[in-house]
């Protein structure tokens, strides 16, 4: 699915490639705006999610509904001064169960830590153990990530 937004945001025409892609529809809100995505079965257009975005483009909630028009699921998202995710919460209204998401960064702006909570009870900890090493400038120019796995990453910074 391609969309195609006009010079104030909202969306021209949904570009649909086949019957499982969605229609959407862009409503602007005080808060931001709300992207509905809809699915088309058999000629009716049923809602299938609700996106809110606040003015800074940054996903706030989504809501997921059944095909019967039902809400079964809420996601809320919360996010610190930089705008990265502090905590992700997923509530399923079908079985009632709440799952929360916390993420914990570093100066560097890497989650070291993740805690998952499910029904107010601390189910998980990962934690992630990060080496560095820096240029001259003080930017990192490789970063080791141990954690769940084990990842590096090098890059390379030309100053002009």
């Amino acid at each position: 699915m391609f969309y195609y937004f006009d010079k104030k945001g909202f969306v021209l025409e949904p570009q649909k490639e086949n019957l499982n892609d969605y229609i959407v529809e862009k409503t602007k809100t005080k808060e931001g705006y709300i992207l509905i995505k809809y699915l088309e079965w058999d000629g009716v257009k049923r809602k299938h999610f609700e996106e809110y975005y606040n003015k800074k483009n940054i996903q706030t909630k989504v809501i997921n509904y059944h095909a019967d028009g039902e809400i079964i699921g809420l996601w809320e998202f919360a996010y610190n001064k930089k705008g990265r995710k502090t905590e992700q919460k997923l509530t399923n209204i079908w079985n009632g169960v709440t799952k929360v998401y916390h993420h914990f960064y570093n100066e560097q702006g890497d989650i070291v830590m993740i805690k998952f909570y499910e029904n107010g009870e601390l189910i998980k900890e990962e934690n992630n153990e990060i080496s560095y090493k820096f240029d001259k400038k003080g930017n990192w120019v490789s970063k080791a990530i141990l954690g769940g796995h084990f990842q590096t990453y090098n890059r390379t910074i030309t100053y002009y």
